[in-house]
């Protein structure tokens, strides 16, 4: 199988840079497919020149970046050009989850001061999605 490189090129980033004019206060948010961050099973990240791509988004003022690909749930708080961007990476509704993890979807909460991630994790068990603890950020 090929693996699947995504490309945040010159011109996703200058669409992006819009973000800048966003009134303050509003959240800024980005949607991508690759998560730019290292999946912990598959060790790999999704996106070429990640790095680049995550300190444009700190210059940009991106609160919350909310991506997939990765099949495995989970939420990271990055420090990145001075600037505190919540990942919220969803796991997946298919069966083709990383490492027999369940089924899972986030849930997000925008605050004026907060963004809340809660996973909710599939359990065979009450057949449904189950919250987890939700995790707070300050913006």
């Amino acid at each position: 199988m090929c693996p699947s490189w995504g490309v945040a090129g010159g011109t996703a980033l200058a669409r992006s840079r819009g973000l800048r004019e966003v009134p303050a206060g509003d959240a800024r948010i980005i949607v991508m497919h690759h998560n730019p961050l290292r999946g912990a099973i598959s060790s790999r990240i999704g996106l070429l020149r990640s790095v680049r791509v995550m300190r444009a988004f700190g210059a940009m003022g991106v609160d919350l970046v909310l991506c997939g690909h990765d099949h495995q749930e989970s939420v990271h708080d990055v420090q990145e050009s001075g600037k505190r961007i919540v990942v919220s990476t969803a796991g997946t509704l298919s069966s083709r989850s990383r490492g027999g993890r369940p089924s899972s979807f986030n849930v997000i909460t925008l605050e004026p001061s907060t963004i809340g991630v809660e996973t909710r994790l599939w359990s065979a068990a009450t057949g449904r999605f189950e919250p987890q603890p939700v995790q707070c950020f300050a913006r």
